[in-house]
């Protein structure tokens, strides 16, 4: 099914795995509603969560996309649950609507892929974006993944050859944690680690991770107001992200990505994921005490299968090929026209 324009503004699609919560990339290509954290978190957008693209072509010019389209709602803000939340103040800067971003976005949607088109008059070729999380009948553990996967694809329908980075930034969702960066021949991956207890209840890690990538800035600059995002900015323009490294602990975010060459008229893709680590789970809406008045706590099925989301990580892309071989086999036949017939 595809949608344009009106029909995108109140898309939502769900990636995560069965029973480990779930991220939705919105119509436009943001990522928000992270309820990974064991509870409803309608609404939520993960600090400047997105994906970006920089293009340099022969002649000399440079382009520089958040890879999504226009916010089309709230456009005043929103008013929610008595409260303003920025009604009146405009659309979030989260969004990265005050980024340059593409004009043109269009949406097909078969759960468990979502595949966006992002083009823009002023841009040399378009964006293909490819979210999806691995869905396979009868196989409940590659089914239960907590992560989220994307494919990135430049497609360069220029007469020369261009040189470009796709990259993948994300907010830390804890309040207080460890960013651990690695390149390696397999990948780049940014690793964010709680400074809290393991067995408390908000303790979680959260790994972005780009299969063979080049980059991975550790932690964006920390500084007032906007700072840490206009510098971000400013050094993707300028194609020179830094391996900045900070030695106390803090709530940075931090970008993974890979430069490519593509020759003209063709394309070439970049594999990227979202894995998540939110162990401990209770009944908060009702407690359950345990013989000393303690409320009970319990560990989510998929942490004990994997250490943390890093582990997570390697696991899925080390599987990606046969994960998404699988799951689309599975789309296809559900929507076949011999099913839609029956």
């Amino acid at each position: 099914m595809k949608y344009t324009g009106e029909n995108l503004k109140e898309i939502l699609f769900p990636l995560g795995g069965i029973g480990t919560g779930s991220i939705s990339i919105a119509g436009n290509g943001i990522l928000r509603d992270f309820e990974i954290f064991n509870r409803p978190n309608k609404g939520s957008l993960n600090g400047f969560t997105h994906f970006a693209v920089r293009v340099a072509t022969p002649d000399g010019k440079v382009y520089t996309r958040a890879v999504c389209g226009d916010v089309t709602k709230d456009l005043t803000g929103q008013y929610s649950n008595g409260r303003f939340c920025g009604y009146g103040f405009g659309v979030s800067s989260n969004t990265m609507n005050g980024f340059p971003h593409f004009r043109n976005c269009e949406l097909d949607a078969h759960f468990p892929f979502a595949e966006f088109t992002f083009s823009d008059p002023d841009f040399p070729g378009k964006l293909l974006l490819a979210a999806w999380n691995p869905l396979i009948p009868r196989d409940a553990d590659n089914s239960g993944l907590p992560a989220a996967f994307f494919e990135l694809t430049y497609v360069n329908d220029s007469d020369g050859d261009a040189n470009a980075l796709l990259c993948f930034s994300a907010g830390c969702p804890f309040e207080s944690a460890v960013n651990t960066a690695a390149v390696s021949a397999s990948d780049a991956h940014v690793h964010m680690r709680s400074t809290l207890c393991e067995n408390d209840l908000s303790y979680g890690d959260f790994t972005l991770a780009c299969e063979h990538g080049d980059i991975a800035e550790e932690s964006w600059y920390r500084g007032d107001w906007c700072d840490a995002v206009v510098t971000y900015w400013n050094e993707l323009t300028a194609g020179t992200l830094s391996a900045r490294h900070y030695n106390s602990p803090g709530k940075d975010h931090a970008t993974v990505g890979k430069h490519l060459t593509v020759p003209a008229h063709t394309s070439k893709s970049v594999r990227f994921l979202l894995t998540w680590n939110v162990p401990n789970c209770c009944n908060y809406w009702s407690p359950v005490k345990d013989e000393n008045g303690n409320c009970k706590i319990w560990k989510n099925h998929y942490a004990t299968r994997f250490a943390d989301s890093l582990a997570t990580s390697d696991y899925a892309l080390t599987n990606y090929a046969d994960l998404y071989r699988r799951t689309r086999a599975y789309c296809d036949a559900m929507f076949s026209r011999r099913f839609r017939s029956m």
